[in-house]
């Protein structure tokens, strides 16, 4: 019996390539891209399946670099990605001790190589945070709409495997705090394309059980996440998406403000009672609770009131107390904060309905006011003057807390300011408090109107000269402070009764 033993050798193809072809690191997607320059017909040989070997000088990885390609050609395939991942390094390595000068690329199939060496080496790192020039959220119980607007930089990148079988995405999702939103085969194929054409993506969501739980978050956290297929590499490019619009019904919120005054913060929204009223007759609830929220990147402080009844006011005052959080946002750089007020309306303890109203942080002249209320004047005496800003004119504002009365008390007309510019008193020419009522002294700036509230008054009796002996004036004197610090004991009790009501 004869054995013959047959030795299969490659077919060693020299001067295919150019030697202007290159080598590229793009650490971001950490990949290496090869670009070839064929000259020589007499290469075309190759069949349409090869592999490809990158081999650097010195000794960063275990071994050589490969990657499979199974519609070679020739002349076509000029541009190969060969993905590096950590297990490549030869420990303790890693990509930053990258120092090759130069490369061999060998192109191989069963029985012929192409063999180049590459003297140039380049690196580029591919600005994955510029893939969009806008992200929008657009938010409401029953819808999430993403929008996106694309840019050119990572059409590579964000393609689909039927186009680019090497890197393309794989998955793509909304991350809405803990609730995840993937989008469909459909909707991703249209994110793809509308990508690939520069146009502007639009991706809708409408779990309403979903939506409700992610519109109950304190903190609104939501990141597109895209999942890219880079060889057999996997990459995951996180965007935040910062820019979130609210949904509220069209003419039910007038004007809201936040102020901070003297460790506490006030929380003015008005409603328009008609509007909400339709709203009652369609929703059936048992409990009513506002939240008011202040974050930034470092912090997050919540404050809530829940209500059984149906009959709510448009004022909230916050006393920060020891709380560390609240002091945090009371004391600190505003600049970066965000404040909202969310409207939560709950039926068996399961949350049914959500709109959340974004606050506007107004600037105080005073850190806080009495109003005194005479016969014929109402008065504000304000305490210690937190703007440097010079006033030029003023306005007292009278609100129902209750919202009942929608038309505002405006007061212009002063009469008298003192001395220190602290007590400031407006004639009333017929205008009465509400029931439930707070007060705004507004103070324009160069900036604008500077808001300072408060809720307390206290009445103000005409001063009689009346001659007393000594003895008696003591007394007297003493019985006006007594009354005086019962008046001021009296408001003290009645805010920490609310407060632990709140509670």
């Amino acid at each position: 019996m004869m054995i013959i033993l047959s030795a299969l050798a490659f077919d060693s193809l020299t001067g295919c390539y150019s030697d202007k072809s290159t080598v590229t690191l793009d650490r971001n997607i950490q990949i290496f891209k090869v670009k070839l320059f064929p000259v020589n017909d007499s290469c075309s040989i190759f069949p349409y399946s090869v592999g490809i070997n990158l081999t650097f000088s010195g000794h960063i990885f275990h071994d050589s670099l490969n990657v499979k390609i199974q519609n070679f050609d020739f002349y076509n395939t000029t541009e190969i990605d060969i993905p590096y991942s950590a297990s490549m390094f030869d420990p303790p390595k890693t990509i930053d001790d990258f120092d090759a000068t130069f490369c061999f690329v060998t192109v191989y199939s069963y029985s012929e190589q192409a063999y180049q060496e590459i003297m140039i080496q380049q690196e580029r790192k591919s600005d994955m945070t510029n893939c969009f020039s806008s992200l929008d959220v657009y938010l409401e119980d029953s819808e999430l709409e993403v929008t996106a607007v694309p840019t050119s930089q990572c059409k590579i990148q964000i393609d689909s495997q039927a186009n680019s079988p090497i890197n393309y995405v794989s998955d793509i999702y909304i991350q809405f705090n803990a609730q995840k939103y993937i989008l469909s085969t459909v909707q991703m194929d249209n994110f793809i394309n509308n990508y690939q054409n520069g146009q502007v993506i639009q991706v809708v969501f409408t779990d309403k059980a979903q939506l409700l739980q992610s519109l109950s978050e304190i903190k609104p956290e939501i990141q597109l996440v895209i999942t890219l297929l880079q060889g057999q590499l996997e990459i995951q490019l996180q965007y935040d998406i910062e820019q979130i619009v609210y949904y509220t019904i069209p003419g039910l919120f007038g004007a809201n403000a936040v102020t901070k005054q003297a460790g506490r913060f006030f929380s003015i929204f008005r409603i328009n009672n008609a509007i909400s009223a339709a709203l009652e007759q369609q929703i059936s609830y048992d409990l009513f609770t506002y939240r008011f929220t202040a974050y930034d990147n470092d912090a997050t402080f919540t404050y809530q009131e829940s209500l059984q009844t149906h009959v709510t006011e448009q004022f909230l005052e916050i006393e920060c107390g020891a709380d560390e959080n609240c002091n945090y946002f009371m004391n600190g750089n505003t600049d970066s904060t965000h404040y909202y007020m969310d409207f939560i309306l709950s039926n068996h303890a399961k949350v049914i309905y959500v709109m959340r109203l974004l606050m506007e942080l107004q600037e105080s002249y005073f850190s806080d006011f009495d109003m005194i209320e005479t016969d014929t004047q109402f008065c504000a005496n304000g305490r210690q003057t937190v703007s440097d800003q010079p006033q030029s004119s003023m306005r007292f504002v009278i609100l129902d807390k209750t919202g009942q009365n929608a038309s505002a008390v405006i007061l212009t007309a002063q009469s008298q300011i003192d001395v220190d510019h602290r007590r400031f008193c407006f004639d009333k020419n017929g205008a009465q408090k509400f029931d439930s009522s707070y007060y705004i002294l507004e103070v324009a700036t160069r900036t604008g109107f500077a808001q300072t509230v408060s809720e307390g008054v206290q009445l103000e009796f005409p001063v009689q000269l009346v001659i007393l002996p000594i003895g008696a004036l003591v007394v007297s004197l003493i019985l006006v402070e007594v009354i005086f610090e019962m008046v001021k004991l009296k408001q003290t009790l009645k805010r920490q009764k609310k407060n632990k009501r709140k509670e």
